[in-house]
């Protein structure tokens, strides 16, 4: 007899007012058109409509934490197409130096995602997050993206066993 397995949880959502009012919604399918950033950047067809678009984070790490996000309503990076990935980085290679006219104390960048809700995903669209960093935000940055697990940032002083 073959058991099914039950169904995967919702994952958990940390922020109640990005918690969607109808079960069929979601806050970056439901996107407002005044909040795109770069409504102007065209390549060919309308990036920002038809493909993806880019906002500024709600929650911000850093001024000017800016989110990329597919268009197309998408969990993982696997079901991705090949031109949504060329737009989103398209989208991060030019939001970079307009942003760092806006800012001009931007020294660095992390580029990221959270997938899964291991990983700290709490909005079950995929989005990856373009954060402009600044010369002494933290006390060490050496590993950068490694830091999201605690003590495994500093590459150089680990002991890589697990």
């Amino acid at each position: 007899m073959n058991k099914q397995k039950p169904p995967t949880p919702p994952p958990t959502v940390m922020r109640k007012s990005d918690v969607p009012v109808e079960e069929n919604s979601c806050i970056f399918c439901d996107y407002k058109e005044e909040d795109i950033l770069m409504p102007e950047l065209t390549f060919g067809i309308n990036l920002i409509s038809e493909i993806a678009y880019c906002i500024l984070d709600k929650y911000p790490v850093t001024k000017g934490h800016t989110l990329i996000i597919p268009k197309r309503h998408v969990e993982f990076i696997s079901e991705l197409s090949f031109i949504e990935m060329e737009h989103i980085f398209l989208l991060a290679k030019h939001r970079i130096p307009e942003a760092e006219k806006e800012f001009e104390d931007i020294t660095g960048w992390n580029f990221g995602v959270n997938q899964g809700e291991s990983a700290g995903q709490t909005i079950s669209h995929l989005h990856f997050h373009l954060i402009p960093r600044r010369k002494n935000d933290v006390i060490n940055p050496i590993g950068g993206i490694r830091n999201v697990i605690p003590n495994k940032g500093d590459y150089t002083t680990l002991d890589n066993t697990f």
